[in-house]
C-alpha cells in the first residue's frame, strides 16, 4: 500500500498498489468496518498513481500512463466507472486539488506547475489551464505529490533537494515533552 489517504468524510481509505510488482500500479480503497478486501477503484493494465480526492470527496484525480505518457484524469468517487475526464494533454503527474475544489494543480512533462480550472456542479467540466511557474528545481514524484497549496490557492510549499554531497541526517528526539515540562514553564494538558 502506497500513499494512503482518507476521504474528507473519513469513510474510505484510498491507496495505490506497488507499481513495481507485476500487474500492479492500481488505485484501491477500503471502508474500514465494511470491506474485508480492498475495492478496485481504478484498475487497468496500465499504471495508475497519485490518487487525490477533491475537498468535497466527490471526485478522484490520478495519473495514468494509458496514453504512453503519464497524464492526469478525474473520475467520480466512489463510482469511478461512471465517467472519466482527461485533465492534462502534455504530460501530468502529482495532482493536488485547491481547497475550494475549483482548480486542480499538477506538473506537466516540462516540469511546469499547471492549474486547471474545474467546474464540479451541476456537472463536471474542465476549463482553462494555466502554466503557473517552472517547478523543475523542486522534488517530484510520479507516485504522490511532493508539494502543498495554501488554503487561498496563492502559494505553494515545495521541497528543493539539497545540492550537497554530505548525507542527510535524521535526528530523533524521544521524551521531548517530559524534557520541556521539566525545564520550561508549566504546560497544561
Amino acid at each position: 500500500m502506497f500513499g494512503p489517504r482518507w476521504t474528507p468524510d473519513a469513510k474510505w481509505l484510498v491507496f495505490e498498489t506497488d507499481p513495481s510488482q507485476s500487474g500492479a500500479g492500481d488505485i484501491l480503497g477500503i471502508r474500514p468496518g465494511l470491506d474485508s478486501v480492498p475495492v478496485p477503484l481504478v484498475v487497468t493494465k496500465f499504471t495508475e498513481a497519485a490518487p487525490a480526492l477533491s475537498p468535497d470527496g466527490r471526485w478522484l484525480a490520478y495519473s495514468s500512463n494509458e496514453t504512453g505518457d503519464f497524464e492526469i484524469y478525474v473520475v467520480p468517487f466512489p463510482n469511478t466507472h461512471a465517467a472519466k475526464w482527461a485533465i492534462s494533454t502534455a504530460g501530468g503527474m502529482e495532482p493536488v486539488w485547491s481547497h475550494r475544489g475549483n482548480e486542480l494543480f499538477y506538473r506537466d512533462s516540462s516540469e511546469n506547475l499547471i492549474a486547471a480550472e474545474l467546474t464540479t456542479k451541476p456537472t463536471f467540466s474542465v476549463g482553462r489551464t494555466t502554466r503557473l511557474f517552472p517547478a523543475g528545481k523542486f522534488g517530484a514524484s510520479r507516485y504522490g505529490s511532493r508539494y502543498a497549496v495554501t488554503s487561498d490557492g496563492t502559494r505553494f510549499l515545495m521541497a528543493r533537494p539539497l545540492e550537497t554531497s554530505a548525507p542527510d541526517k535524521l535526528v530523533v528526539v524521544e521524551n521531548w515533552f517530559e524534557e520541556v515540562r521539566a525545564t520550561g514553564p508549566r504546560l497544561r494538558r
